[in-house]
């Protein structure tokens, strides 16, 4: 008989990840910003005395604060304070407009917004007055009279408190409230325990194997999940994170340099512009180990692109959706080798595809990807109706309750259970009875030398049911028309996937997250 293992389970809380880092690394550089740099033992004693401002103010377990701010080292200070006093942080993604800002207030009941001065004149007067009781500034800056509510700033926070504050949380309770973008109406508040969001993080690390020797850049927004991992996942370890809002690659790449970035993140709206960058060629990229793809699919010609540009490195092509966190990622041996596919489950998380008659998919099948796990959320905020659709029994298993979460996404699996993803439900062409994937034609685009950025999108049509539209931002000096791009289509295209129509734009609109903003599309150009 094995001894009793008698040593006690310590909860995943987000904030005992940082109070032990501060207590492994206390001088250890833990945070750049701007023209900043702060240790771990200076990020807690200020993530303390914040929390204890907090308190001052009202804030209770439970409660939801919203973090209306720019990338900066006050966003982090907040989410750990937050954390540290049970109460629930909602990041407020800057690119927000005014009635998106406004729903999400009024949505999960937000008692306090920290914020800047210059933010604080974005957010709606009719929000300030009924429903926000404080706001915190990050500056004194800006007119007294935006807000008769309590307001006061960083500069109020007392230096004098000392120590961890010891609230009584558990690994279950909220943590925090992520928006989806809502590019197909208002967003949905999906609900992040501390275990969801810490185990999240611990699973990434056991695959990319991170350490207290990594620097990662943070080139995504801390409102988008696969942005937050890389907060989460960087202070477990000890890690060296730089925090940098994504402007021009030629920046990105001099910060990699300069800094001996070892990891990476990214969207492939990032990878492109990275790949296309003029000053490449002039760094070697010495220290970095890593990059990650997730958020959409990066096509094989990109894939294939940055193997070439980055030799020495691994890279994790991942797969994740908000409302269970992440999925699946690709071991980078497989990379080459199987460069469209998704992977397999990441640790702690089982996925299954199915059919439409809840059975398991066979080879090659497509299917809907479910996943079964620690990792799932909680669903949506102050939505029943909707999370009873998201989350629901597991239709492969039967006689017990045994709760997955639907992804909404269609996946196939090869002989060896590797995974491939093929789009989203609602976004298959169906054209002359054919339903035709739109990620299928676009891989097959960014072959093409000339094109930067492309969509495949259904029209209506009364022939066809649908025709196949192309939307084709080009590459820089490219003198590339319409009927060329057709007729490549036409010689490397099955015919009933080759698109009859494209049609050229300047940039391709993106939602806050990097994401190609699909839903724009189609609503301007799918006529």
């Amino acid at each position: 008989m094995k001894p009793v293992n008698k040593k006690r389970h310590q909860a995943m809380l987000i904030h005992y990840l940082l109070e032990g880092s501060a207590r492994r690394f206390p001088q250890k550089e833990a945070l750049v910003f701007r023209k900043g740099r702060a240790s771990y033992k200076d990020i807690n004693e200020k993530a303390n005395q914040l929390a204890r401002l907090l308190l001052k103010l009202g804030v209770k377990k439970g409660n939801r604060v919203g973090i209306y701010l720019e990338k900066c080292s006050e966003q982090v200070l907040s989410i750990f304070a937050l954390s540290k006093i049970g109460a629930v942080f909602v990041i407020l993604n800057p690119l927000m407009n005014d009635s998106q800002v406004a729903y999400v207030v009024r949505d999960c009941d937000i008692i306090g917004m920290i914020t800047s001065s210059v933010r604080l004149t974005n957010i709606p007067k009719s929000v300030k007055v009924k429903s926000i009781k404080f706001t915190l500034l990050t500056d004194s800056k800006g007119p007294l009279n935006l807000t008769k509510k309590m307001r006061v700033s960083f500069g109020d926070i007392s230096c004098e408190a000392k120590g961890n504050l010891r609230v009584k949380i558990a690994e279950e309770d909220l943590a925090s409230i992520i928006y989806t973008s809502g590019s197909t109406g208002m967003p949905k508040g999906v609900m992040l325990t501390h275990k969801n969001i810490v185990l999240s993080a611990c699973a990434g690390i056991e695959y990319i194997h991170n350490d207290e020797k990594d620097v990662i850049l943070c080139l995504l927004p801390l409102s988008f999940d696969y942005g937050l991992n890389q907060l989460i996942f960087s202070f477990k370890v000890g890690a060296t994170l730089i925090l940098k809002t994504y402007l021009m690659a030629e920046e990105v790449i001099e910060i990699m340099d300069r800094e001996g970035v070892t990891g990476l993140a990214g969207v492939p709206t990032i990878w492109i512009q990275l790949l296309q960058a003029k000053n490449r060629d002039r760094y070697k990229f010495e220290k970095l180990r890593y990059i990650t793809n997730s958020g959409d699919k990066l096509s094989v010609a990109h894939v294939r692109q940055l193997r070439k540009a980055f030799p020495h490195i691994k890279i994790f092509l991942m797969y994740g959706f908000t409302e269970a966190f992440r999925a699946t990622y690709l071991d980078p041996q497989e990379i080459d080798k199987r460069p469209d596919s998704i992977g397999k489950a990441i640790p702690h998380a089982e996925v299954f595809i199915i059919n439409k008659k809840g059975e398991e998919v066979q080879v090659g099948e497509i299917g809907e990807l479910i996943q079964r796990g620690p990792l799932i959320s909680k669903g949506y905020w102050g939505k029943p109706r909707e999370t009873a659709r998201k989350i629901r029994q597991n239709p492969l298993i039967k006689g017990r309750r045994d709760l997955v979460c639907f992804s909404g996404d269609l996946v196939k699996k090869d002989e060896e259970g590797f995974l491939y993803y093929v789009g989203r439900e609602t976004s298959f062409i169906k054209s002359c009875g054919y339903r035709i994937g739109p990620t299928e034609i676009e891989s097959e685009l960014y072959k093409h030398e000339d094109i930067k950025e492309v969509v495949a999108l259904g029209v209506p049509d009364d022939l066809m049911g649908q025709k196949i539209k192309l939307v084709v931002v080009l590459k820089d000096k490219s003198r590339v028309r319409r009927e060329d791009i057709v007729k490549y289509c036409a010689a490397h295209l099955p015919a009933y996937m080759a698109p009859r129509e494209a049609e050229i734009i300047s940039s391709m609109p993106h939602t806050p997250n990097g994401k190609i903003d699909r839903q724009h599309i189609l609503k301007n150009y799918g006529a």
